[in-house]
């Protein structure tokens, strides 16, 4: 099978060489469709106007909406925001010109709603996934439906018990080993999951058995934790600047931060990871995550799509309902209590999954090797706009000021295996349907890939889905399934110092840490854990549940792999720390010459330094 696919892909490269293809250039962005929650909601959606608009890709900012004029972030082309430089104390003024309002967005089938309440408050955050290009709800329905369809092995257009769990025991590949083959256990999940005692297996019963391996059977859930809140004194960054463990950092002890933070460099390397701080422990052993902590309702992050103790809720929205991050001036939450006697009632609690959100995320996964995994708004509050960070990472955005931020991550932990590349698919699409018919398929491929046999559908043509699948199988159950986290950052002041969120103190990041630190002391005698601001952070996640412990593990995001404006060689080979930048350490080189290179005298030769001047002065 990996043979066929090498052949493929040498085949398409020695046609590009042959016809002179230029650059495919990055996938552009999925444009996911509108979607509504329901007809309560689109009837507010609609009423609300002059909304702002503002866009986060890894360049620009993406589209989202406001009840004040729109203003739309635009990045020039070729160039990334240096957010290492911008910390939640100087959030980035908003640039670009004035466009016409935009109203909040209708969304079908309806995003996914989070309620994440913070240390400063509430916030109400819609995501809307798709895989590639379709939303996750249709994308989950449509396998379970087609799993039905194929399984039905006589074509009388229903699918026995028998004929369903002989289907799944084939293909271990696609359903793991999923239900035993003995007759006694087999009858036994018949008699369990046959709800309706029809002898056939509908929808919901197919879902019971399908993800019975994967901890929850929806396309989505979150769960989150309130372990971390308040704990800002269990900082390690905190302590190892702390050197009389007063509890509090004097103005010497922040003078000497820098130094105290290269003390935590374990492998030298001039810069601060996170396994450098924090130890590595599975779901299992960690306290964060036991059940008992992560499965309160209204207290905790939770999706609000799926099962919700509603009395629970109520009561936590009311202890809430007065706070806000932000500074937001608008509170949904407040709101809520529409006959004015001061409580939320039950009934007015479940009104929260039709208010406004304070924001709307895309989250784009494909099945495709080479195209990453992207986050990105699509509509966000007016209050918030101008705190958006813009990030150089295409999976992460974070929104932040001088108390508080939000950060949010996309990682597809998926192996897609040796799959044939959606742009080697393109090269042979001569006519760009989609799909290779007969005359499209060259002919040394014709008998590796046989129409006849990879046609699933049967239209006398092949999709890349249909290639990639008789090749290598189909893909795992969990690959329609998304899961999330939402906490405070486990070390706040780790996070605070990490101002483009790479989890990596970079050589700047140290060096910057007096500046930051005392930013935020202000007219303090002694900088208090409890000052540094709270950072929270929501992970989105897919992947293989047998890999629960490792699937929420911080690591660092990934950049696009062909930056448009690369480093000089020279560059690179300096930057040993590979942060993307040259300190004075670093540099091979006489002094003049650094001084010449580093351009904004600030200790450091960026790219775009490294860029001006081309080879070294």
């Amino acid at each position: 099978m990996i043979a066929k696919q090498s052949v493929l892909i040498r085949f398409v490269l020695l046609s590009l060489a042959a016809t002179a293809v230029v650059g495919c250039g990055d996938a552009e962005p999925l444009a996911g469709k509108p979607r509504v929650t329901n007809e309560a909601q689109v009837s507010k959606q609609k009423a609300v106007a002059n909304k702002v608009d503002v866009s986060i890709e890894q360049t620009s900012i993406a589209d989202s909406t406001t009840k004040l004029p729109a203003v739309e972030v635009a990045i020039e082309e070729g160039t990334v925001a240096d957010t290492s430089r911008e910390s939640m104390a100087e959030p980035q003024a908003p640039v670009g010109p004035i466009e016409q309002p935009n109203p909040l967005p209708t969304i079908d089938p309806p995003p996914f709603r989070l309620l994440l309440p913070t240390s400063e408050g509430p916030l109400l955050v819609d995501v809307e996934i798709l895989i590639d290009d379709v939303p996750l709800a249709t994308s989950y329905e449509d396998r379970i439906r087609q799993i039905l369809v194929d399984a039905d092995d006589n074509e009388d257009d229903s699918t026995s018990w028998k004929e369903f769990l002989d289907y799944i025991d084939s293909d271990v590949q696609q359903f793991g080993r999923n239900v035993a083959g003995d007759r006694g256990q087999r009858r036994n999940t018949i008699k369990l999951q046959d709800r309706n005692r029809n002898a056939k297996v509908d929808f919901s019963e197919a879902v019971n058995v399908l993800f019975r391996q994967s901890g929850f059977d929806g396309p989505f859930r979150l769960k989150g934790t309130d372990y971390y809140r308040g704990r800002h004194g269990d900082s390690r960054v905190f302590a190892a600047i702390d050197q009389d463990q007063s509890q509090g950092l004097s103005e010497l002890e922040i003078a000497g931060a820098t130094q105290a933070l290269f003390r935590l460099d374990q492998n030298l390397d001039q810069k601060i990871d996170l396994l450098e701080i924090m130890p590595v422990v599975s779901d299992n052993d960690d306290p964060a995550w036991k059940k008992r902590r992560s499965n309160r309702h209204g207290t905790v992050a939770m999706d609000l799509n799926g099962y919700v103790d509603w009395t629970m809720m109520a009561y936590s929205l009311d202890a809430q309902r007065k706070r806000r991050p932000f500074q937001l001036s608008e509170n949904p939450i407040d709101q809520l209590d529409q006959n004015a006697d001061g409580t939320i009632d039950l009934a007015e609690t479940k009104e929260i999954r039709l208010c406004e959100p304070d924001l709307i995320v895309t989250a784009n996964v494909s099945g495709n090797p080479g195209e990453k995994e992207r986050l990105s708004i699509r509509w966000i509050r007016s209050d918030l706009q101008s705190l958006v960070q813009v990030s150089e990472f295409p999976s992460l955005f974070s929104i932040a000021d001088q108390r508080f931020q939000l950060c949010m991550s996309l990682q597809d932990r998926s192996d897609g295996g040796n799959r044939v590349p959606a742009q080697a698919f393109a090269v042979l699409d001569a006519n760009n349907d989609g799909e290779l018919d007969e005359a499209e398929i060259p002919e040394p491929l014709q008998e590796q890939y046989p129409l006849k046999d990879f046609d699933a559908d049967k239209n006398g043509k092949l999709s890349l889905e249909e290639i990639n699948n008789s090749v290598l199988g189909k893909p795992p159950m969990w690959s329609v399934q998304l899961r999330g986290r939402a906490a405070e950052f486990p070390d706040a002041l780790f996070a605070f110092l990490d101002s483009n969120h790479d989890l990596v103190l970079s050589t700047r990041e140290c060096t910057e840490a007096t500046r930051r630190l005392n930013s935020i002391r202000a007219d303090a005698a002694e900088l208090s854990a409890e000052l540094v601001p709270s950072s929270y952070n929501v992970q989105i996640v897919r992947g293989d549940p047998a890999q629960q412990g490792r699937l929420f593990r911080f690591t660092p995001p990934v950049k696009d792999s062909d930056p448009p404006y690369p480093s000089p060689r020279w560059a690179s080979r300096m930057d040993a720390n590979l942060d993307g930048e040259i300190s004075q350490l670093e540099f091979v080189g006489t002094a003049k010459q650094f001084r010449k290179l580093d351009v904004d005298e600030d200790g450091f030769v960026d790219q775009s330094e490294a860029r001006s001047f081309g080879n070294l002065p």
